[in-house]
């Protein structure tokens, strides 16, 4: 996943390398919901299309071999929490499921 995203109700979310990209494509699809405008009006969901920049996402917090007090069917003992993205790295692709 790339730090950078942009979003419009039409077609979702898009993941960016920079936020010039992410930017750019928000200003496209406000450019075709003003197109749209001149013959049918403003689509509602116009005041939805955004971008921005991703500061948090979910990590692994901990984890440990499973044992007999745990009372599950699973090997490993694990958490999640959200986690400060560095400004200067790119968002881990493992992180998506």
């Amino acid at each position: 996943m790339k730090r950078f995203f942009s979003f419009d109700p039409e077609d979702g979310f898009e993941f960016h390398d920079n936020e010039e990209d992410a930017r750019a494509r928000a200003e496209t699809c406000l450019a075709r919901d003003r197109d749209i405008a001149t013959t049918e009006g403003w689509p509602e969901q116009v005041v939805r299309i955004c971008w921005g920049e991703i500061r948090e996402r979910v990590a692994e917090t901990w984890s440990r071999p499973a044992t007999d007090d745990d009372n599950t069917d699973y090997d490993e003992m694990a958490d999640y929490g959200l986690a400060a993205v560095a400004a200067n790295k790119e968002v881990s692709d493992e992180s998506q499921g």
